[in-house]
């Protein structure tokens, strides 16, 4: 038995990229197994199609919030062809997520696929390149990208070990 510190790390991302949202779990599990004990920090991956509850009395992106993102620590943000489904405030819950937690001042690591888009779904990827390019251009913040949910792992090593640093006890 060892003290830690717990790290929730939210996953966020329209339902096109399962296998890297899975990559991601699989990612800080295995940072778990390798570095917890030595650095004394547990990250504990969080989504809200594992841990969020069903609840009817607000809307799911509100459920969402309440139940699983305002306790988190660290977003990672995932898209490839879908920016998701709107909510009653914005374009979809993944940037609404990735919104909240940059309004408050968290940090959202947001990673972008850049394999090929298939013809039909053209016109749901211009939303997120928009995204992107608003992100990396307007508001002149660094996003990371990835090829295969596999290629995500060294650059999700070094977000987690960053993010351990920042929660050491």
């Amino acid at each position: 038995m060892f003290q830690a510190n717990a790290v929730r790390v939210f996953i966020a991302s329209p339902g096109d990229v399962l296998l890297a949202r899975k990559a991601v779990r699989e990612a800080i599990h295995h940072w778990n197994a390798v570095h917890s004990m030595r650095r004394r920090v547990v990250m504990l991956p969080v989504g809200w199609e594992t841990d969020a509850g069903p609840d009817t009395r607000a809307d799911t992106q509100d459920v969402i919030d309440t139940q699983l993102l305002n306790d988190c620590d660290v977003l990672v943000g995932l898209f490839h062809t879908r920016i998701g489904r709107p909510t009653k405030d914005t374009i979809s819950g993944t940037v609404h997520e990735i919104d909240k937690f940059r309004g408050v001042g968290k940090r959202a690591a947001i990673y972008f696929c850049s394999k090929n888009v298939p013809q039909a779904q053209l016109n749901s990827a211009r939303l997120v390149a928009k995204l992107r390019s608003q992100l990396q251009n307007k508001d002149r913040v660094l996003t990371g990208s990835f090829s295969t949910p596999g290629s995500l792992k060294p650059s999700l090593d070094l977000l987690l070990n960053q993010v351990a640093d920042e929660h050491q006890p």
